[in-house]
């Protein structure tokens, strides 16, 4: 990944990496591939409560980066990513840099957030290739304590994933996962699919979903660079 981002730099001839920086598990891998790259890293929290500023600050820390902090201008949660990526852009227009993303294979691919929104309004996008559950294990070692994906959090305690895309985590990995063995999601009709018929009907209700919100966005689109492990 880190020879990937250097790549891109390469390509675009621009040296500042923008890492819009939560403090979770996915920013703090994106932080720590673009701190090992050529290019200099400024990691940008949007600041919204204590306790989240002060994890990013050690995670930043441990990364060996200081934590840029910017105030969002309304108190509201909700559109957080969208603030944060948005004072992202305009950083990156200033600075002749790019804008890191830190979305996962299981919120971007059949989940389609990668368009228009919030982690979407990114440049590029290195960890576009990683099932979230993947992540622990490769931040081991990078700060400290380790960074642990909370069961709840996996399993559906995300509010703002929960309530955009209908789905937990888990539940978006497995989408993934069957749809790479038997297209249920990106080929044809579903319903047509030989695995249909071994499905829930939890599990037919949201391929269903998945498979409509998928054909109806990709001519959408927007093709960014994302690293992808096979080449």
């Amino acid at each position: 990944m880190v020879d990937w981002v250097d790549a891109q730099l390469s390509l675009s001839r621009i040296r500042t990496l923008i890492v819009p920086f939560s403090g979770g598990c996915a920013s703090v891998l994106a932080g720590g591939v673009c701190a090992r790259a050529r290019g200099r890293m400024e990691l940008w929290h949007m600041e919204v409560d204590e306790e989240g500023v002060a994890q990013a600050e050690k995670m930043a820390s441990d990364l060996g980066h200081p934590l840029l902090k910017v105030f969002p201008e309304s108190p509201g949660r909700e559109d957080r990513a969208e603030k944060m990526f948005r004072f992202a852009a305009g950083r990156a227009q200033e600075n002749q840099g790019v804008v890191v993303s830190a979305l996962t294979r299981s919120t971007g691919n059949l989940a389609r957030l990668y368009q228009k929104r919030g982690d979407g309004d990114a440049d590029i996008f290195p960890l576009l290739d990683l099932f979230y559950s993947e992540i622990p294990a490769l931040v081991e070692g990078m700060v400290s304590p380790p960074c642990v994906m909370r069961r709840s959090e996996f399993l559906g305690g995300r509010p703002s994933l929960d309530a955009l895309t209908g789905f937990s985590l888990a539940s978006l990995e497995w989408a993934e996962r069957a749809d790479e063995d038997t297209g249920l999601v990106s080929g044809g009709p579903s319903q047509t699919s030989p695995a249909w018929a071994s499905l829930t009907l939890d599990q037919k209700r949201m391929v269903a979903k998945l498979h409509e919100r998928y054909h109806r966005t990709t001519h959408k689109q927007i093709l960014r660079p994302a690293f992808r492990s096979g080449g």
